[in-house]
């Protein structure tokens, strides 16, 4: 998810970001070390493993993120274990997961129904399923891990981090270093100077950070503190304050590091109205994402991961689907041979 509406809120403030094109020869003029957040590249992922065989899968992933650079430029981090400060955002995510689950549940009785009876199956009923079955992926550790192995065998600098890729990028950057994610939260670290975000077809919008801060009339610190007090993974917004509010109230605090800035628009009088009006459990801090933004840490959860508990549920739903795929095929070619 990332911080919560931030790409268009600084184009909205006048930072355009430039465009290149990702492939093997544009990037690769670039020497500059590119750090790559695998996880913001989801959508590759999923589609790479839900349709194709696993060691197909790790190839297709390869592929994607040759485009981005060699082996000499590039160093690949993998999320590792879910992190406690993210707790309710994987929850969230977890729900979504679930109800996709009994989404397409009902979707393959459906199509089973249909089958069984010899009603005309249209392509709806498939599109259902697939949708709704994609939603579900999850992917699992012990693939990431097998991920890692191939990536490590054929040459690749590649890592399985202990909690989020994006806090070892943080930490382990440098001057000069490329960041590539799709999240917006990088942009709040002080250590990464470059964005690569990869949008469709091939394309990447650019990000300078120092630029970016140029444009909003910011310090590092204050676009640090934007990222706390905004809507992000580690908790939300104080409520009707959105991004455009924020940015004028931590504008306004000069000359101060991270915490005192967020210290500072804690006591601005437009926030302790609203934050006050909350319920003592619900009143705002921002200490989790100063955590994770200021300090670059944060805790691994030990017990089972539901996610990853969830995939015998992905790979079952996928294979009864698979049977009914080939069923239906099955009886199409029967009532041809008896038409």
């Amino acid at each position: 998810m990332g911080l919560k509406g931030w790409f268009p809120f600084i184009r909205k403030k006048g930072y355009e970001p430039t465009v290149i094109q990702q492939s093997g020869t544009t990037t690769a003029s670039t020497t500059s070390i590119k750090r790559i957040d695998l996880l913001s590249r989801f959508s590759v992922i999923r589609t790479a493993y839900t349709q194709n065989s696993v060691e197909n899968a790790h190839a297709i992933l390869e592929k994607d993120i040759e485009r981005f650079g060699s082996k000499d430029t590039v160093i690949v981090y993998v999320d590792g274990a879910q992190a406690q400060e993210k707790e309710h955002t994987a929850h969230a995510r977890q729900e979504t997961r679930e109800k996709a689950a009994s989404r397409c549940k009902a979707a393959l009785a459906m199509l089973q129904d249909r089958i069984d009876r010899n009603l005309k199956v249209r392509k709806r009923h498939f599109t259902d399923v697939k949708t709704n079955l994609a939603s579900t992926f999850y992917w699992s550790l012990p693939i990431r891990a097998s991920f890692v192995e191939y990536m490590t065998q054929a040459g690749w600098k590649i890592k399985i981090c202990e909690t989020e890729a994006d806090v070892a990028i943080a930490q382990d950057c440098k001057p000069g270093d490329i960041v590539v994610s799709g999240d917006s939260d990088m942009m709040a670290y002080p250590t990464v100077s470059t964005l690569w975000r990869p949008i469709s077809k091939g394309l990447a919008l650019v990000y300078k950070l120092q630029d970016v801060r140029h444009t909003l009339d910011f310090s590092a610190d204050q676009l640090t503190a934007l990222a706390v007090v905004s809507g992000n993974d580690y908790g939300k917004s104080i409520y009707s304050l959105g991004a455009a509010t924020n940015y004028s109230i931590i504008k306004a605090i000069k000359g101060k590091d991270t915490r005192e800035t967020v210290a500072g628009y804690l006591n601005d009088p437009k926030v302790v109205l609203k934050n006050s009006a909350l319920k003592n459990s619900d009143k705002k801090t921002f200490e989790v994402a100063i955590r994770v933004f200021v300090d670059r840490q944060q805790t691994p959860v030990t017990s089972n991961d539901p996610a990853s508990m969830n995939l015998s549920t992905y790979e079952s739903l996928r294979q009864r689907f698979s049977d009914l795929c080939a069923l239906y095929e099955l009886t199409k070619t029967t009532q041809a041979q008896h038409a």
